[in-house]
């Protein structure tokens, strides 16, 4: 089973290009019929969405924006960009990454990999602190 923005089983061509980090030589493409389902119909009221999906992140997060809406949960995302910071955003949610045991304002760099979107209750939970991204790497 999959999740993603539409409810209908979905084609998917395992695209070898999307695929981060591993050796191309080893992958084959193949054809598979999968079933396909939004995160919201499963009509959960999660408090962290883990979300890594080789691209598709954007795609499973607009499957979830009632879930995000309602329950506002904390949510971890690999690979953020501007489209997802913009359609989180506009729910409530701000841009966070996690190092050296703390939470700093801002996207991830690559190197770290997973950008949080924490709400304002959210991020009352946690201590946040100030400076930057790129300075946390440094210290």
């Amino acid at each position: 089973m999959a999740a993603t923005s539409r409810e209908a089983a979905t084609e998917w061509l395992n695209d070898g290009g999307r695929m981060y980090r591993f050796d191309q030589s080893k992958l084959s493409v193949e054809e598979h019929r999968i079933e396909c389902h939004t995160l919201d119909s499963f009509a959960m009221s999660p408090s962290l969405i883990k979300v890594h999906a080789q691209g598709a992140e954007l795609e499973i997060l607009r499957g979830s924006e009632h879930t995000l809406r309602r329950h506002k949960p904390a949510l971890m995302c690999a690979f953020a960009s501007d489209e997802i910071s913009e359609f989180v955003s506009d729910i409530g949610y701000r841009p966070y990454v996690f190092q050296n045991g703390h939470f700093m304002s801002g996207l991830a760099p690559r190197s770290v990999t997973f950008t949080w979107y924490l709400t304002d209750d959210n991020s009352r939970r946690v201590q946040i602190e100030a400076g930057s991204p790129g300075k946390a790497a440094l210290s």
